[in-house]
């Protein structure tokens, strides 16, 4: 699940599995300040053991005051039935997040 501050454009992030990027640029339009949250789904045929997924915010930007700010937030992510507990992030710039999945 993910929300965004939206500013001038609403967030948009990559996602990566085991370093590949994975689909084409993601649009946060559901709005972190309100509550909402949006669901990225990533499906897909990987082998078993640990796989790596990473976010990337792509167009972050500052205008300096929080009112005038865009971030993107990871607040979960789950595999299967099972809750990722390390898969949540405040993405504030362009930084990268990781978290991985035991398949």
């Amino acid at each position: 699940l993910v929300s965004g501050d939206t500013w001038k454009e609403a967030p948009q992030v990559a996602l990566t599995v085991d370093g590949v990027r994975y689909g084409g640029v993601y649009t946060i339009t559901a709005q972190h300040d309100q509550g909402e949250t949006q669901l990225i789904s990533v499906q897909g045929s990987w082998g078993s053991g640990a796989h790596e997924i990473g976010m990337q915010l792509l167009n972050d930007e500052w205008g300096g005051t929080s009112d005038t700010d865009r971030n993107a937030y990871l607040i979960g992510a789950s595999y299967g039935q099972s809750i990722v507990e390390e898969a949540s992030v405040s993405l504030l710039d362009s930084n990268r997040f990781s978290f991985m999945v035991e398949v």
